[in-house]
């Protein structure tokens, strides 16, 4: 029988460090199994074991040094973060409090355990614990880091780009704050800034898969697919089970129309990791665009509420999400609140079901955008003429009370289940006191045709995908028989001089009349045109509501969306809408909206 002394416990460490782990451990078992008592050596075969990848046993031996020693601070740590890794975030919590009840100001505990509990999503206490952990240590980089990922998670942006930068002047290698910095970057729309930090961080460490992910991600979300492809694969070599990529490959595969590569990838989704919010979300969006309503609203479009990027504010993450409902049925009685999302286009998009949501639930009430309320007061009248749309606060309180709390986009389960469910014309009705206003100031301009355009999205990041150039328009906006007159909302005065000085033409404003705010008054000129010609944008959406007869330039690359994504140029959301390819020939593609627009003024 070996006996192991200090000597020799260093000899046979040195043995397992050198490659001869079988050797070293059979040492040490045969030591332990006449020498059960002796925690240290036993502390040390746990390491070792862990090291050999043996985790299971290596638990097991932690746990007899700590019915020795419980407070064997080394053991309790190296437990924790093997539950930790193992994302047993509540078992790790039990162990390192174990800790810190004896050591209140153990510095790594406190980091530690504000990084489990970012991940039970406890983020003040997770901040409170990284927090003091760097007065202690404030050179701390892991601390530091950690507290970036907390700021990010609690939507604070800025100041979590503050915290990375800081911990990247601390240690310039240490890489994941390159790559958290990138995803921050991301989070705030600035995509040219996230390129550059990811690729520093991967400088540093070529393999480091959360970094390729997030950079494949901005290329994915900046519809460089190609690039992003290339990432992603990169990836799937070395871990080919991974989370998220292969429902990002099947979404990138989707935006290039390569169809048969996108089933490939969401189905290798399904199959391993199938109750993922973010795949679901992204499933989702595909069956809706096959059409496949009933199963994208019943098994998956809600789980886009569980994801934390879907959220346009740390308001609706924090103090609105713990209170919708995600579910398939509600009862005639009940007191429920609709709650709009996203942007106002969205809100309009899912008013076309508020017909229907008024007509079968008589206690309903439905947050709605200021700019909105008259519009759709006037449109949306019950049978006992009760308006049920409110502005109203989105306080805890007001939450509280109401039987359902429900995200407007969520009544497609309950109202748009097939393509007869789709009503053939929409319902909102302008205003007649500014529809025959408007009438009268257009007459006057003694044109045969009246066209309104919109040329601009003003969404910051996906607002490129949409957009075009007012002066690439010029050709059409020649014609001598037809008014052209200007719907893009913002400051668009560059491009109105643009226009004026490079070719010589000018377009039509409407005097007085707020293209932002002012929906009654946009209505009200939507409804006199001939025709309108828009990228997609919320006066996009409203025409549709209108039933105004519209082309609408389809989104390209990472822009599209479930209600413009379809197999055909029309959408059963809005039947007046037709809708036409951007591409990347800009010439042919301005040839086809010519032709287009003169088959349309033709039908119409």
């Amino acid at each position: 029988m070996i006996n192991i002394n200090k000597h020799n416990l260093s000899k046979v460490l040195e043995e397992f460090q050198s490659g001869k782990q079988s050797s070293a451990l059979k040492k040490i078992q045969v030591y332990l199994k006449h020498n059960k008592d002796d925690y240290k050596v036993r502390y040390n075969y746990a390491v070792m074991l862990e090291q050999n990848g043996q985790k299971d046993k290596a638990i097991l031996n932690y746990n007899e040094v700590l019915k020795y020693d419980k407070n064997h601070w080394r053991a309790l740590t190296n437990l924790y973060l093997i539950y930790f890794h193992e994302e047993k975030y509540k078992e790790s919590l039990n162990l390192v409090n174990k800790i810190l009840n004896t050591n209140p100001d153990h510095q790594p505990s406190l980091r530690d355990k504000g990084h489990i509990l970012f991940y039970l999503e406890e983020l003040d206490e997770a901040r409170k614990n990284v927090e003091k952990s760097i007065k202690i240590n404030s050179k701390d980089y892991i601390a530091l880091n950690i507290l970036g990922m907390i700021l990010d998670k609690q939507g604070l942006f800025e100041d979590a780009i503050k915290i990375y930068k800081h911990t990247i002047n601390i240690n310039k290698e240490y890489y994941p704050s390159y790559s958290n910095l990138g995803k921050t970057y991301m989070e705030l729309k600035e995509p040219e800034n996230a390129i550059k930090v990811l690729k520093e961080g991967l400088n540093i460490n070529p393999d480091f898969i959360y970094a390729q992910n997030n950079l494949a991600n901005v290329y994915h979300q900046t519809g460089f697919y190609d690039e992003a492809i290339k990432i992603y694969k990169k990836i799937l070599e070395q871990e080919p089970n991974h989370k998220d990529v292969n429902s990002n490959l099947a979404i990138s595969y989707y935006y290039k129309n390569d169809f048969q590569n996108t089933d490939k990838y969401f189905n290798i989704t399904k199959k391993i990791h199938a109750n993922d919010p973010t795949f679901q979300k992204n499933y989702a969006h595909y069956l809706l665009f096959k059409q496949e309503y009933k199963e994208a609203w019943e098994n998956y479009w809600d789980s886009r509420l569980k994801v934390d990027e879907y959220y346009i504010s740390s308001e609706w993450k924090f103090k609105i999400r713990p209170h919708i409902f995600i579910g398939n049925k509600i009862s005639k009685n009940e007191k429920i609140l609709i709650i709009k999302e996203q942007g106002i286009g969205d809100e309009i998009l899912y008013s076309t079901m508020y017909p229907e949501l008024i007509n079968d639930f008589p206690n309903c009430i439905i947050e709605t955008e200021e700019r909105l309320l008259s519009l759709f007061k006037r449109s949306y009248k019950a049978v006992n003429n009760i308006v049920p749309f409110l502005s109203i606060s989105n306080s805890k309180e007001n939450l509280s009370k109401f039987d359902k709390v429900i995200c407007a986009g969520s009544l497609g389960k309950f109202y748009r289940n097939t393509l007869s469910d789709f009503p053939k014309q929409n319902k909102l009705i302008p205003n007649i006191k500014e529809y025959e206003e408007l009438k009268k100031f257009l007459n006057s301009k003694n044109k045969n045709k009246k066209i309104g355009i919109s040329w601009l999205s003003k969404r910051k990041f996906f607002g490129g995908g949409k957009s075009i150039d007012l002066c690439d328009l010029q050709s059409i906006i020649k014609n001598d028989e037809i008014e052209f007159i200007d719907l893009q909302y913002g400051d668009t005065s560059d491009d109105i001089k643009n226009l004026k000085n490079k070719h010589n033409l000018e377009i039509t404003q409407i005097p007085n009349l707020d293209l932002k705010n002012d929906f009654e008054k946009i209505s009200a000129l939507l409804v006199n045109l001939d025709l309108f010609v828009t990228v997609s944008n919320s006066t996009a959406h409203l025409a549709g509501a209108l039933n105004v007869p519209t082309i609408l330039i389809k989104p390209k690359s990472y822009a599209l969306f479930h209600y413009w994504s379809q197999p055909n140029d029309t959408t059963p959301w809005y039947p007046s809408i037709k809708m036409i390819e951007q591409g990347n020939d800009k010439e042919e593609f301005i040839k086809k909206l010519e032709i287009k627009i003169f088959e349309e003024l033709k039908n119409n």
